[in-house]
This record gives structure tokens, sequence and C-alpha cells, in this order.
């Protein structure tokens, strides 16, 4: 900004001198329409310089908010697969009888803590809904799992499906 003020300045300052007959540089007097030009210049070039910093500053808190949403947006993906996991470990560990719902939370190193909530429907094949809580955002995953063997039985996930809120 100081260059561009300096260069107005030269420009300026060489516009309102004149060679006299003697070839030395001689002093003219501003009319009265050309006082302030420089000042009016760097006003323009302030203005829009601010216009780029502000809209710059915009599009960066836009972006971070997007970039959060998106974290959170994951994050309650893990949590309902967390769900699910949890679902499934809870029917290996009782399958004559699993419970209709699974809930529980999640706990990051953070201390941060996220929720799930499952739902066990069917006998065959059992239907898990699990739906993950972070902050705002919810997603929700149904897998469909058969049971296989006497016990100790094993679990066979046949479908896993991202559910559309």
């Amino acid at each position: 900004m100081q260059v561009l003020l300096n260069l107005c300045s030269v420009v300026i300052y060489r516009h309102n001198f004149r060679y006299n007959d003697l070839g030395l540089y001689m002093a003219r007097r501003f009319s009265k329409n050309e006082g302030g030009v420089a000042l009016i210049l760097a006003l323009i070039v302030m203005t829009m310089l601010s216009l780029l910093v502000i809209s710059s500053l915009e599009l960066l808190t836009t972006n971070i908010r997007i970039t959060g949403n998106h974290i959170h947006d994951i994050q309650a993906l893990y949590v309902a697969d967390a769900g699910i996991e949890n679902a499934i470990k809870q029917i290996r560990d009782n399958p004559t009888s699993p419970p209709e719902t699974v809930s529980g939370t999640v706990t990051d190193s953070s201390e941060n803590s996220y929720s799930y909530s499952a739902s066990i429907t069917g006998i065959d094949p059992i239907v898990i809904t699990s739906t993950g809580t972070v902050k705002n955002l919810q997603r929700r995953i149904r897998a469909e799992v058969r049971l296989v063997g006497l016990p100790p039985t094993s679990v066979i996930v046949t479908s896993w499906v991202l559910v559309e809120m």
C-alpha cells in the first residue's frame, strides 16, 4: 500500500513541475480541480483492499463451518456403527432372546460423549437399526444379521446400509 502511495506521489510530484527556459524544474500552481487526487486514489485502493479482506474472511469462516459439520457427520456415522456392533455383541451373548433395544454412549479421548440407539427386530434375518447422534447431526444404519450354528453362535452380517434420514 505504501509503495502505491509513493508511486502516486511521484507521479503527482513530477506532473506538478515543468521545465523552464533554462531547463530547470519549475513548480506550477495546482488548479482547483487537481488537489486531492492522490487522496481519492488512495481511498479507492483502500476500499478495494478492505472488500477483498472482508470477502476472504467470510469465505474462511464458511469453510471452517462446513468442515466442522462434515466432521460431526462422520462422527455420527461411526457412533451409529458402534451401536450396530454393540447390538451384534448383545445378540451373540444372548442368541435365544436378544434385547429389543440397545442404547449407550461412546466417549472419545477428549471426554466428549455421543449417543446411539439400536433396535433389534425380526428372527431370520435379525434387523438392527442404529442411530448415532453428534451435536445436532444424526446418521442411521440398518444391518441385517443371521445367526449360524449352535451356541456359541456366530453372527453373519448379510446387509449393512446407510439409511437416508
